[in-house]
This record gives C-alpha cells, structure tokens and sequence, in this order.
C-alpha cells in the first residue's frame, strides 16, 4: 500500500551472500566487499571521527540514506567506545523507502558484533509513515532522528546544523535526484561553518554538483572494488555564537506537561527542579486514575493530521520504554463520534492514514492496535524522578542580572533559579501569560467510576466517550464543559448521568450493569486554545521563557513531542518536527506581529 502518507516499500532482493539489492534502483545497500568495513572506511573516517566530536556537546551527523540501519550502527559503536564525558550524538536520516523490521534483521544478522546494539536498534524500529520520528537511545546518549519520505522535499524543512554528513543514498546513475544540485544545496544551508562530508561515489554529477554549491572535495582512495570515493568540506570558522547548552530548568507545573519537560531535559543531562503548588495532584487534569492513549485521525494530511499523528508516534515511543504496567497495549476501539465520522472511517479502508500494523477495522469502528491504557500516576513519578520537586506558590517568574530565571514567593523570596523556565503548569498558565492573548480557555471535564465487570476480550472504547476497565470497575467519561480558565472544576449534579448516557450508546450492557446512585467520580480543569492545538515553544520576546500547555484531552498523547520541541529548542539540537509543524504549535502563532515558522539554530 501506497499514500502520501504510508511510504513505498523498497523493492528488495537478497543475493546468495545475503546483501539486499535494490530492484529498483538496481544497486546493492553496501559494499559486497563488505559493509561494515565500507562504513569504517568511507563515512567515519573520512568524517574524522572519533576525534571530530571530542569536546563538543553536541556533535551533529546527518544522513542520505538510512536502509539498513548500518553506518548508524557502527556509529553507534565507535560512539560507545570513544565518546565525550558529556554530550549527545544526534544522528539524522533521510530515507524514503523504509526496510520493513524482518528485512533489516536479515541484512544485519551478518555481524554479530553488532548483535547487541542491532537488537536494541531493531526493538524500537521505526513505523512505517512519512514524516519525522525520533529515538532515543539515552542510556549511551544517542538520539536518532528519521525523516521519512523524499529528500528532496523533507530538507526544505529543516534548519539543523551538521558536523558531518554521510551522502550515501544509490548510485547516481539510477537516483539522480538524491545527488541533485537542489539537494546538495540543501546539505551545504544544514551544514556548520566547518563540516565534512563523506561519500563513496566520484561521479561527475556528484563532483560538479558538490562545486556548484560551494563545496571543496578531493578524490581519496576507494574501498572494495571502488578505485576512488569522495571528501568534501567546508573550512569556515567555528562560529562561537551559538547558543549554550543549559545546565540548569526551572519547570513550572508538576502535571504530564512539566513532567515530560524533566523527562526531555533529563535525558541531556540538565538538571531540572519542578515547583508545583498542587502537591497530591487534587485539581491536575493529567492526575485520573487511567485514561486511553489512541491517535486523533484526519480525513485530510492536513500539518494538523501531520502533527497529531508524529505526537502519537513519539507518544508510544516514549511509553514504551517505560514499565509495562505503566501503559497496556491492550488496543482500542474508537467508534464514530457522527455521520461524518462514519464517512471518514469508511474512506479510511481504502486510503489510510496509518499502515496495517497499526490500524484495522472491526465492522464500522476503527482498531487501533497499538493503543491502549496508560496510568498517570506511574508515568508522571517516573518522567519526574530526576527532578528536584518543590512543592510551593509562585508569585513572579523574572531574570536576574546573570540572565537566569528564577522563580520569587509572595513574599519576595527566591524559591529557585536555572538557566531557563518553562511553564507547563496547566490551569494555572494565567498566572504568568495573558490567557487572552493566547486563546487559551478552560473545559471542566468529569470522568466517572463504578462497580461492574469487565469482559475478559472487551478492547477498551474510545469515541465521542471512552471506557476502560479499572480495578474491579470501569471508567468512563468524560465530559467536556466549557467554564473559566480561573474557576475549580466540580462535579456537577448532572455530570455522571451524561457519562452514563453516553456510555449507553456505545457499550448499552456495560452501562445496563451501572447504577447512577453507585457511580463516583473526578473533575478537573482540561486547557485548550480556540485553535485546538498545544502551544509549546518559546515565548516571545522573553530569553530563556518556554510554555508548554493548553493539551487538552490529549496530553498523554501530545506532551512528549511538545516537551521535546522545547527541549530541542532549549538545547539547539535537531528538532523532532518539520518546520511548518513547530509553527502551527508555537506560541508565536497568537503574535500576529511576529507569526512565521521559528528559526532554530543548533550548536
């Protein structure tokens, strides 16, 4: 199946010594004299790696061309043995045709001293859709990040800075637009002041391309049956006013937003102190006993449907590293919420927005394979357990004359200072924002408790309403009612009748066994912005001020892609998102004096 949206599957044939071959480009996927020494010899070296990222925090390698997954692994290992006391390898591939996990396996099982870190590689592969998905592998502090679909077209969307850069997509004979001028371009506009570039192919396409943009190359000698390959370099200087990477954070807001902030910034080894004044989680919206974590589908590839989908992605990719008790992959069934639903499910069957693996379909509802039941508690003790926790009322956050955040109590005091502050505090954001300036506004939403049993193959229930089973009951909800931003949530006289009556339409004997007298429940404040969309990002006009907020219904789906823009942003690293997606949630989007695509420079 093919789609804008579901990328091509490469057309691949294994010889008699288990190398893929391209049909379609009619070109094996590494060197038949061996691969993983070409790696070593074409793209590390010639990159100048290790001795490139010694001393640098934020060493950048960006790629053409992922296919198995092999030059990043020997990356990765040379990485493991040489890398920096601190600091993170982000690594950065472009791949239109993505191997399916059994491909790759098959290709890899060739070096097994690659076994451990194949495993680990293979174990969190990416999905099969177009657009960005990021991995971290934290323990050795890599982040790898693929962009799924044509280069030529994915480029233009990000404003990264590489180190170094592998060009190593086919040969140019039969893929000439991956060697092409506007995507050498490109290389050169992402490229640092001082990079290299490394590349197996002397083609004169390639030669006289890489001269039009401006970059010097030398032949050097080839590797295998290749008499030559290629360097190529920019010998610019180091420009020493990039940004530095914080040591330090100040998180406002101890809820999924805050703590998937400490989580990002965790795993750059910032130090984060989370100030929270709700210290039991009383009024969190992200404080429920569990909720439902399925993706939000559109009719259209809309950079809405684009981001909704990328944020669920990187949602199960974060989840999944987490305990398994902490989210079950039970699946869920999201029923039609209208006629217009309907209608878009029933388009879904002939042009879906997710491959097979992930979605099918159970008579007129949608199966979600890959969602399931997530336990707030669990999930926010563990993304904040790096973090300091204060639990106190913030009356001002301002700078200090060393250009630091700190946060002040009423009485002037200094609670605490970093080197950044980020706002993720919920309903609480109109302490420190003009909530009108931001079209933030409040939803009271009630989700309701009872006694009753759960059938052994029931698959959760998402839709217009939700049910999951919880303990020796179930949950279910959860209303959604407008109210001020400023006002405490409550139950209201009527709140778990129109659960319950919701409830009935899609689940009539689960509702049957519910007696309403029986039903108990909580309330909270869920923050949205008139647009429906999160707002993370910097705030403008103020150094070293992020937000992260108005989540909705969909914070456990949406907080760690936000979380990790500000991280990223905080950092100059990649970013986990194409540049017209960070717009449509950046804060600047209620700036109309100042609305346009954030510009990021990495270190």
């Amino acid at each position: 199946m093919s789609n804008e949206i579901i990328p091509e599957l490469p057309d691949l044939l294994f010889d008699e010594n288990s190398i893929p071959n391209s049909q379609q480009f009619a070109d094996s996927y590494y060197s038949k004299s061996g691969g993983y020494e070409e790696t070593y010899a074409v793209f590390l070296k010639a990159c100048g790696l290790p001795d490139a990222w010694q001393g640098n925090d934020n060493f950048v390698i960006a790629e053409l061309g992922f296919g198995t997954g092999l030059n990043f692994l020997c990356t990765w290992e040379m990485w493991n043995a040489t890398r920096p006391e601190t600091g993170t390898l982000h690594y950065v591939s472009f791949e239109q045709f993505p191997m399916q996990v059994e491909d790759s396996t098959k290709a890899l099982e060739k070096w097994p001293l690659l076994a451990k870190l194949s495993k680990q590689l293979l174990n969190k592969w990416p999905k099969r859709l177009n657009g960005h998905q990021r991995i971290w592998f934290a323990e050795d502090r890599i982040c790898l990040t693929l962009v799924i679909g044509d280069a030529a077209e994915t480029l233009g969307q990000q404003d990264f800075k590489a180190d170094a850069w592998y060009l190593d997509g086919f040969s140019p004979k039969n893929n000439p637009e991956l060697w092409s001028e506007e995507v050498l371009k490109e290389v050169h506009r992402l490229s640092k002041p001082v990079v290299k570039i490394a590349t197996y192919s002397v083609a004169k396409i390639v030669r006289d391309n890489l001269s039009a943009v401006g970059l010097d190359y030398k032949k050097c000698e080839g590797f295998g049956h290749k008499r030559e390959r290629l360097e190529a370099w920019i010998e610019g200087e180091a420009d020493a006013a990039h940004p530095k990477k914080p040591k330090s954070a100040l998180i406002i807001g101890g809820g999924i937003a805050g703590c998937a902030c400490a989580f990002a910034l965790s795993r750059r080894d910032i130090d984060c102190t989370i100030i929270d004044n709700d210290e039991n989680g009383a009024i969190k919206a992200s404080n429920n006993l569990a909720g439902l974590i399925m993706p939000r589908l559109d009719r259209l590839n809309t950079n809405e449907a684009k981001f909704f989908r990328a944020a669920y992605l990187d949602a199960l990719c974060v989840l999944g590293e987490l305990e398994e008790n902490f989210f079950k992959q039970t699946g869920v069934i999201e029923h039609p919420r209208s006629e217009r639903d309907k209608e878009k499910f029933n388009q879904f069957k002939t042009n879906a927005p997710l491959p097979p693996e992930m979605l099918g379909f159970a008579n007129d509802n949608l199966h979600h394979f890959d969602g399931g039941i997530v336990y707030p508690a669990k999930i926010l003790a563990t993304m904040g357990s790096k973090a300091i926790k204060i639990h106190a009322h913030i009356a001002k956050i301002e700078t200090d004359d060393a250009g630091k955040s700190r946060a002040l109590a009423h009485d002037g005091n200094v609670i605490a200072t970093a080197d950044i502050c980020i706002i993720a505090n919920g309903q609480g954001i109109g302490a420190f924002i003009d909530a009108q300036e931001y079209a933030v506004e409040g939803r009271a939403g009630v989700v309701s408790f009872a006694k009753a049993n759960w059938p052994d193959n029931q698959v959760p229930i998402g839709g217009k309403s939700y049910c999951l089973p919880f303990d020796d009951g179930v949950l279910f909800g959860a209303t959604f009612v407008p109210q001020k931003l400023e006002a405490p949530a409550k139950i209201e006289l009527d709140s778990h009748d129109r659960n319950l009556e919701l409830l009935r339409e899609f689940s009539p004997n689960m509702a049957a066994e519910i007696e309403s007298e029986n039903v108990t429940g909580r309330a909270s404040m869920r923050v949205v912005t008139k647009d429906r969309l999160p707002i993370a990002g910097a705030v403008p006009g103020k150094d070293g001020l992020y937000m992260l907020g108005a989540l909705g219904s969909r914070g456990f789906s949406t907080a760690s892609i936000c979380a990790e823009v500000i991280a990223s942003m905080a950092c100059a690293d990649p970013m986990p998102l194409e540049r017209d997606l960070l717009a449509l949630i950046s804060p600047m989007r209620f700036d109309k004096h100042r609305a346009q695509s954030p510009q990021v420079e990495s270190l």
